[in-house]
């Protein structure tokens, strides 16, 4: 008996479930812990909940969207934050086009209960509706 072909899944739906796997794997590492008579310990020492969160808010804004050349445009925010050097970077780089591209403000950042430091550095490099690009380059 020969089976059905599948239809193929959509790019947005595979990228999507993709990261939402990552994103549950995010939880597996929150509840690991150190076994003091094991040689293995997994620490980890940024506060995961951000780092999460910044994850699902990444994914959740830009699953639909689509760059230039008509790939997904969640991938420019995941490259952003592969090329952060510490936690606030990683961060800051998932969430970026956030602000920027879609509904979400910076009062809703802070409401979700990122640092202080997050929150004003995302303030300071996301451009406003409203501003001209000369003013928000000397900003």
């Amino acid at each position: 008996m020969q089976s059905q072909p599948q239809e193929p899944v959509s790019m947005p739906q595979t990228l999507t479930s993709t990261l939402e796997h990552i994103v549950g794997q995010l939880d597996v590492l929150t509840q690991v812990g150190c076994d003091m008579n094991s040689s293995h310990c997994l620490y980890w020492a940024w506060p995961l909940e951000h780092l999460k969160l910044a994850m699902k808010l990444c994914v959740d804004k830009h699953k639909t969207q689509k760059d230039k050349a008509d790939n997904p445009y969640v991938f420019h925010p995941l490259r952003v934050a592969a090329a952060g050097k510490d936690y606030d970077q990683i961060v800051l780089g998932l969430l970026h086009d956030v602000v920027e591209d879609t509904d979400y403000t910076v009062d809703c950042i802070k409401e979700e209960g990122f640092p202080d430091a997050i929150v004003e550095s995302l303030d300071a490099i996301s451009k406003r509706s409203d501003e001209q690009l000369d003013a928000y380059l000397r900003r």
